[in-house]
């Protein structure tokens, strides 16, 4: 901080002696710079050989949050989850702004532990940063995540072959991209010989088979997706398979259709139609895009025989559409609208989204209209819909838009000092937002226009504070009020201590004021306490008590000197306590328990989720338990004093997180000669990192695979 002392009149030889209080800093020049680590006061004493001055200036220093680093992994392969980022480590009363490249993207409150943001998807550098709510003191966390989607390799089966029944034949398989070094895995694994080669061979193949196979990365574990090459089997009786990528889906998806025939002459036609109709096609693999379930029917002729076969596609439903609304345009340092989504489906999960990326903010639905709460950070908002049921997603039609704006910036004008008895012109400046402002000025009884942009002061005996507003008449965005003090010069010094507020909590400030009138208009301010430590030597220090206080106010013009006292009384804080509780819920009705470690008699403690209120119970100076709950999210508990309102967040949180359901498709009914075996069809839907379990086991190879393969079977089978 840079400190300067004018010098004006007397002889012109001046010199300056700078001390501090608390003491450590001294200086004999006119402009020095400081470096206070604690609020500090600084006095000039100013010579000029004749006569001697004195003035000071306290400096406020607020303190800044703790450092804590940047947590995350952040390679992973496309199309995952993502990436978690989070801190590890955290403050109460501290905001925590999460950036990418330099965009802010979230927000979290500190709990006193280790806090996530979330998983993210988009590729970039993440940093955070931390800021007190109480003084806007904030610093950069430590740290940055490289969020960097890893990309899959691509992997190409060779082409379809035709083959006599009963031979064998050669796969072939190549990859590109990622690091070049790939692991590859064919299937069926029961009609292969070395199914984790690029070529590999089949065993004797008696019908039409479909292949399948993936490369995995050998440095990054990214896994391709699949690509399909058919062994068309010619000789012997035509034959007719139909198989699809997925039996059940949802509205929007692909699913690609193949006929397999085997035998007969290796010739063949095809000619797929669906029910309903409104399908047809002639390739062997045609893709189709249902938006209901569809049964599909292929014929096949090799020229000689004509075969039918069919499959039925099950198409999922959406979840139902609600509109979005609230949001808006808001005024800087204020609140937004809250974003509302109009109704809701039971059992659906909302994600609402911010320019396309989640907020982290996920609720259950309930039938009714669902309140994601306020959202400050700008862009576009929309909400995502996902079916717990049927595993199916959706976006809600429209979006709101969040935008900030501008709030006027107001002057009121500096100090000035007047004779006892006269009047003084005050002249508001005010510049930003639309132009268009509405000026306001209080104490309104010692002005003459009040709502004038400039007005005139009545006579004034006593110094006076006059503060002024501003409001944007376009907008209606209100400015932070600003202040002038007239000094009234003349008469007797008098002295008035004030402090606003005098009942305060612990942790909270108080700003104390000194009201002069009379004497020479050229004031020393000296603020001390009882008991000690509180040093200030200007008219209106902030100071924060832990315990009641006295303030003792000593003024002197150079002439005289006056004195006043003012008290405040500091009321503790409630204890601190721990939450617990949360987890995972796989399903909607599934509950989690929140819990606190302690509380104490006479003390309110309020339960919210993410930031809204929703439980208050009284503390009996045991453990508490708020119930159970199954809305996602993160849950906080501030505890209140019913007898002096003292606030105090409790420390950690708990979060309730949704786990995704897989929905598992067992595939088609298989039909096979006896003493045969055949691979079965699984497929999944929703999280894709499950584990299988077929039954029953002791009939399969492999009981724990997807797609397992049979033992040999003589009899019809239930798996």
């Amino acid at each position: 901080v840079q400190l300067v002392a004018l010098a004006s009149g007397g002889t012109g030889n001046y010199s300056f002696q700078w001390t501090s209080l608390p003491p450590g800093f001294t200086s004999t020049a006119s402009e020095v710079v400081v470096y206070p680590e604690a609020s500090t006061t600084y006095k000039v004493t100013l010579t000029d050989g004749l006569e001697t001055l004195q003035k000071s200036v306290s400096i406020q220093v607020n303190p800044m949050p703790a450092v804590y680093s940047l947590t995350g992994d952040g390679d992973f392969c496309a199309g995952d989850e993502g990436a978690t980022i989070g801190l590890n480590g955290s403050e109460n009363g501290v905001i925590y702004q999460l950036f990418k490249n330099a965009e802010p993207i979230a927000q979290k409150a500190g709990t006193g532990q280790a806090i996530s943001f979330g998983k993210f998807l988009s590729a970039g550098t993440y940093t955070a940063s931390a800021s007190f709510s109480q003084n806007n003191c904030s610093r950069n966390m430590q740290g940055a995540v490289q969020i960097n989607p890893l990309p899959l390799p691509v992997v190409v089966a060779g082409p379809n072959q035709y083959i006599e029944i009963g031979t064998q034949t050669t796969l072939s398989a190549a990859a590109n991209g990622g690091s070049g070094t790939y692991q590859f895995n064919w299937t069926p694994l029961d009609k292969l010989l070395n199914p984790n080669q690029a070529n590999p061979a089949t065993l004797a193949l008696f019908e039409t088979t479909l292949f399948e196979v993936t490369a995995t990365d050998a440095q990054t574990g990214c896994i391709s997706k699949a690509a399909q090459s058919v062994v068309f089997i010619t000789g012997g009786d035509l034959n007719l398979r139909v198989q699809a990528s997925s039996y059940s889906f949802c509205p929007g998806e692909t699913v690609q259709l193949q006929g397999l025939p085997s035998g007969g002459s290796g010739s063949y036609e095809f000619q797929w139609q669906s029910v309903p109709p409104g399908f047809s096609s002639n390739l062997a693999n045609p893709r189709v895009q249902p938006i209901v379930s569809t049964k599909y029917l292929l014929t096949v002729t090799d020229g000689f025989t004509v075969i039918t076969d069919s499959l039925e596609i099950e198409v999922r439903p959406q979840p139902q559409g609600f509109i979005l609304s609230g949001g808006g345009s808001y005024c800087a340092g204020s609140m937004s609208k809250d974003i509302v989504l109009e109704g809701s489906e039971n059992s659906v999960f909302y994600s609402l989204l911010r320019n396309g990326e989640s907020t982290g903010l996920l609720r259950i639905g309930n039938g009714q209209p669902i309140v994601f709460g306020q959202q400050n950070l700008e862009g576009v908002y929309q909400v995502e819909a996902f079916s717990q049921q049927y595993l199916c997603a959706g976006m809600m039609p429209g979006n709101v838009e969040v935008s900030q704006l501008d709030v006027p910036e107001i002057f009121a004008g500096f100090d000035r000092t007047i004779q006892s008895g006269t009047v003084t012109n005050l002249n508001a400046q005010a510049s930003g937002g639309s132009g268009n402002y509405s000026f306001s000025w209080s104490p309104a009884e010692k002005v003459t226009n009040p709502l004038a942009q400039q007005t005139l002061t009545i006579p004034l005996f006593q110094n006076t504070i006059f503060s002024l507003d501003a409001v944007d008449n376009q907008t209606n965005c209100q400015a932070q009020a600003d202040q002038l003090q007239v000094f009234v010069q003349g008469g007797d010094l008098k002295v008035d201590a004030t402090a606003s507020p005098t009942e305060i909590c612990v942790g909270e400030s108080v700003s104390l004021n000194a009201i002069v009138s009379g004497g020479t208009a050229s004031y020393y301010y000296s603020w001390t306490s009882s008991p000690p430590g509180f040093y200030a030597g200007d008219m209106q220090p902030n100071a924060s008590p832990t315990v009641s206080t006295w303030y003792y106010l000593r003024v002197y013009d150079g002439q005289e000197t006056a004195t006043d006292s003012v008290f405040v009384q500091v009321s503790e804080a409630p204890a601190t306590f721990v939450v617990s509780g949360g987890g995972v819920v796989c399903g909607a009705y599934q509950m989690k328990p929140v819990n606190l470690s302690g509380s104490q008699s006479g003390i309110k403690y309020q339960l919210f989720h993410d930031n809204n209120l929703i439980v208050e119970i009284f503390g009996n100076g045991q453990a508490l338990q708020f119930g159970n709950f199954t809305q996602p999210g993160v849950y906080s508990v501030m505890a209140v004093s019913v007898n002096n309102s003292c606030t105090i967040s409790m420390s950690g949180e708990a979060i309730i997180e949704q786990g995704i359901v897989p929905l598992a498709n067992a595939g088609p009914d298989k039909w096979l000669e006896m003493s045969g075996q055949v691979t079965l069809e699984g497929s999944i839907s929703g999280n894709q990192n499950a584990q299988f379990i077929w039954n029953p086991a002791a009939k399969l190879l492999n009981p724990d695979a997807l797609q397992p393969t049979t033992i040999v079977l003589d009899r019809t089978t239930l798996y």
